[in-house]
């Protein structure tokens, strides 16, 4: 399972569903989130080079100009058509790939010009490479950025965002905070929700609770919001008298009560909030399901941002993906932030 959190900053769609152009903050101050001196935004080629069609640039931008970051424009890219192998590669065929990743590169540039009229200080990447994910995580291993940024597009038949394959190996494999941006027509300036797992239930190192934290405190502070605490854990429900055959009930321990396991939960959940300076107000502990309870916050606050918390398993480290966690970051209808533990190492080599 992931650890859920939640944080700021979206931007508001057209009735069309396009983004509007990048508003940047007028006399923006020196703010430095931690560590977050420089970002990646992922170019999407399928799309034109404007900030309305190009959210993940546009929020990078809005980003690096109010924290005072570098931002790299990055584009990968591919052609099966002259990708040849190793068996029918040529000098004419590389030559060609060469060509025509520095003609995708144009309007790249395009928009870096742009935002350095700003006053950004923007620098433009173009790669051949394939997977899409594969190539941006080798980006992100060669660049080293404190922050990554990609863009989610809703499905045309469904009306609603899905995240594509690309989307889920980069949770998985991403090595650094993967930013993903959602259309929404939420307040931008929503609150910061963190959402936590004080008990390190699903075997998270306890300070990975403290690095969301802090990464809520910066871009909530740096964007001018507030700051909210989530933590949902479930009830224990008897089972029924008339259980399905093949179904037997658990012995639970005489000392585990619901009562007992929901102060457990108070206690660590506030002592989180109280290192943290979080206020009761701003704190939220509810019991039901992580999925349903966290919807329900984020919809009720106007939340603009999740961020969660991922946990490595394995010999690979891969990312670990329950089915709660899935549902829900298809379902809130606010941008998605994961951040891996310190020490976290992409499967994905250089």
């Amino acid at each position: 399972m992931l650890i859920f959190a939640h944080v700021i900053a979206n931007y508001n769609c057209t009735e069309s569903g396009e983004y509007p152009a990048l508003a940047f903050v007028q006399n923006a101050r020196e703010v430095k989130m931690a560590g977050i001196s420089n970002i990646l935004a992922v170019y999407d080629p399928t799309r034109r080079p404007h900030l309305a069609e190009q959210p993940a640039v546009a929020r990078a931008g809005e980003l690096a100009s109010t924290l005072g970051a570098n931002l790299e424009i990055f584009l990968c890219d591919y052609n099966q058509y002259i990708s040849g192998d190793r068996f029918f590669d040529s000098p004419g065929l590389k030559k060609a790939r060469e060509s025509y990743v520095e003609s995708r590169r144009a309007p790249v540039k395009q928009l870096a010009e742009e935002l350095s009229k700003k006053g950004l200080s923007v620098s433009t990447t173009a790669v051949w490479d394939s997977p899409l994910s594969d190539g941006i995580v080798r980006g992100v291993l060669k660049s080293r950025p404190d922050l990554v940024i990609k863009d989610t597009h809703p499905h045309a038949k469904l009306q609603r965002v899905i995240f594509t394959n690309t989307d889920w190996h980069l949770v998985r494999d991403c090595p650094v905070p993967l930013l993903l941006v959602k259309p929404s027509e939420g307040n931008p300036h929503g609150p910061v929700i963190v959402s936590v797992d004080p008990m390190n239930d699903n075997d998270k190192p306890a300070l990975l609770d403290h690095k969301l934290v802090i990464m809520g405190q910066e871009i909530s502070k740096a964007m001018g919001s507030r700051l909210h605490l989530f933590h949902a854990y479930p009830a224990i429900v008897a089972a029924p008298s008339g259980v399905p055959v093949g179904i037997e009930p658990v012995a639970l321990p005489v000392n585990l009560t619901d009562e007992k396991i929901a102060a457990a939960h108070k206690r660590e959940f506030r002592m989180l909030a109280k290192k943290f300076g979080v206020p009761d107000e701003q704190s939220h502990l509810v019991q039901g399901s992580p999925r349903d309870e966290l919807f329900e916050v984020v919809e009720k606050l106007g939340a603009s941002m999740v961020i969660m918390g991922a946990v490595a398993r394995g010999p690979l480290q891969r990312i670990f993906i329950g089915s709660t966690a899935e549902r829900v970051l298809g379902d809130v209808p606010c941008d998605v932030l994961v951040v891996k533990p310190d020490g976290f190492e992409s499967p994905v080599k250089a």
